[in-house]
């Protein structure tokens, strides 16, 4: 008995010393970046199998080992249930191989002869299929609501409630003023457009001509602030009513966005780029990591005096959104936003047509593609990021293709309109 409340002591004292710690650098950085305050709920494993942890005193609590055990097996029974009810088996209608690239751990860099052939065996007689998609859409809403919870609101928070985070543990404590940023409601309802164009910045799109099909939809969506300038009009349109942006690109494109001159660089690039009114779709509840950055950049748009909105991704709705796919085989650490945003365009959405989602180095003819179209480089790490796998996406989007779900332009859109 000494030995264990030895032991118990020495993780006691552990615990104590990373709270402290925690506490301290959050505080630090409260301070030094002058905003704030915000909290930042800490998650400890348990110091021992029977003991819990609370934030104001340590909790022995001797727990009946048969739970656990019953536990342990209704999430076996579970997962058993989901492996049952959407087995890794052959998707009919593919080859073996791409098949397969949903389930091994190879990255495919270059398109294979059979997805090739594949899609042009389905671009030459494919056609929307409003049963099949009304079929999944339905699902989809029934399981991740993405009407009610794909943006937050303050119909679905509180001024003072808990938001956890998609992709680690901890919760953020929503503040009375973060709160009052919100718009009162969701901005999306049920198969609101009757069409809309989700375009990826994929390289495939350099030379395609798209730029009028994409301009033809009631609702154009585009991912994290890309060029939409005279230069690449033709080929990616000019449209554009969502545009996501991630802290990152904060970061990196529009640096320290509170001092003036750096709103005055954004002001500029968003009337270059002819963003309009668009909104820009933020998710600043997926990790910490760019969570003030992103929670600054909401409160700093307006004085841009520009028409923009700037609103939050409800992070619970993501996390449903991750279980719904990854029970139809996208078993990914994370989305990428593309994937993600298909996924969400399919509830408001009657026709959802794709363009630049292309994970390969090749384009269908061979040639070398660029990772993004406005970027003068081959390609970048994107394609081999750890956290995505955009060629099993990929077979995913072919998938929902195949069963006339969505359009997947790949290739010249004169092309695909001759054809």
């Amino acid at each position: 008995m000494p030995r264990i409340t030895g032991a118990l002591h020495v993780r006691r004292n552990s615990c104590i010393t990373y709270v402290f710690s925690t506490c301290l650098i959050f505080t630090f950085y409260n301070w030094l970046t002058m905003d704030g305050p915000y909290t930042i709920t800490i998650q400890l494993r348990p110091l021992m199998p029977w003991a819990s942890y609370s934030g104001r005193r340590l909790q022995y609590l001797i727990t009946d080992d048969l739970n656990r055990t019953n536990n342990i097996e209704t999430k076996r029974q579970q997962d058993s249930a989901i492996t049952t009810a959407f087995p890794d088996t052959h998707i009919a209608g593919f080859p073996e191989d791409i098949d397969a690239m949903l389930f091994n751990n190879t990255r495919q860099l270059k398109p294979s002869q059979k997805i090739l052939s594949l899609l042009d065996t389905i671009d030459k007689n494919w056609t929307f299929r409003p049963d099949a998609t009304e079929r999944l859409r339905l699902q989809l809403e029934k399981r991740v609501d993405t009407v009610n919870t794909f943006v937050l609101h303050k119909n679905s928070t509180t001024s003072n409630g808990s938001i956890g985070f998609t992709s680690v543990p901890g919760l953020y404590r929503m503040t009375p003023s973060v709160y009052s940023r919100q718009p009162m409601d969701t901005p999306f309802q049920y198969k609101q457009y009757k069409t809309c164009s989700v375009v990826g910045s994929s390289g495939i799109l350099e030379g395609s001509n798209c730029g009028d099909s994409i301009n033809n939809a009631d609702f154009v969506i585009r991912f994290n602030m890309p060029a939409v300038t005279d230069e690449f009009k033709d080929d990616v349109g000019v449209r554009t009513h969502l545009v996501t942006c991630n802290g990152d690109t904060v970061h990196y494109k529009f640096k320290d966005i509170r001092s003036t001159n750096w709103l005055r660089f954004f002001r500029n690039y968003m009337i270059d780029n002819k963003y309009g009114k668009s909104m820009i779709f933020t998710a600043p509840f997926n990790t910490r990591f760019h969570l003030q950055r992103l929670l600054w950049f909401q409160s700093v748009v307006p004085k841009s005096r520009l028409p923009n909105r700037v609103v939050f991704n409800d992070s619970q709705h993501k996390v449903k959104a991750f279980k719904f796919w990854r029970e139809r085989g996208l078993k990914e650490k994370s989305f990428s936003s593309g994937f993600y945003m298909i996924s969400s365009a399919l509830s408001f959405c009657e026709e959802v047509t794709v363009y630049g989602f292309w994970p390969f180095r090749k384009d269908r003819n061979g040639r070398d593609v660029k990772y993004h179209y406005s970027h003068g480089e081959e390609h970048d790490g994107g394609i081999e990021n750890e956290w995505h796998r955009m060629d099993r996406e990929f077979v995913k989007l072919v998938e929902l293709y195949k069963d006339g779900v969505i359009k997947l332009v790949t290739q010249n859109c004169n092309q695909t309109e001759n054809s």
